[in-house]
């Protein structure tokens, strides 16, 4: 029923599942509220590929398609990718961008370019998995100067 979110426990519950994913992914890239969209649905395609228990230990992909997944695509949210392009002979063979999740039905990566500002989607993609871009970097519309400093930091405290 609508407005009555007590009566769609299941649901309510992958949504907060979600939305946790998808704030966990996009601190640790260090990106910003604009990719939401992106981490959303990256959290969303590893929800798909992960065991269930209440599927026996299946995922929802291989219950779907009766195929297992396929977990050699997975790459890091976030990392530093750099898409092949040819666009002459004199011009460079790669944009580098930061990797943001998977795309839809199509078979492929979805990297953002900061340089020109747009979603590239491609299979000839490169990783650099152990470097994160600095969110600056990555922004699609500039929000602070470039003679400004931001320090920030972020402390957990997990006790056992």
């Amino acid at each position: 029923m609508v407005n009555t979110p007590q009566q769609n426990g299941v649901v309510e519950r992958m949504n907060c599942t979600l939305l946790e994913r998808a704030c966990c992914m996009l601190s640790n890239a260090g990106l910003g509220k604009e990719f939401w969209a992106e981490a959303i649905s990256t959290g969303c395609y590893l929800v798909n590929r992960s065991p269930n228990t209440s599927i026996e230990c299946k995922t929802p992909e291989e219950v779907w398609s009766g195929k297992s997944a396929d977990y050699k695509n997975l790459r890091v949210f976030g990392c530093a990718a750099y898409v092949h392009v040819n666009e002459g002979k004199l011009e460079a063979r790669a944009k580098k961008g930061v990797f943001v999740g998977y795309p839809m039905n199509v078979k492929g990566y979805k990297v953002c370019c900061p340089a020109s500002s747009k979603f590239l989607i491609s299979r000839d993609v490169t990783f650099d998995e152990s470097a994160m871009l600095k969110s600056k970097d990555v922004m699609l519309k500039p929000t602070i100067m470039e003679n400004e400093k931001i320090d920030k930091k972020v402390e957990f405290e997990v006790s056992v």
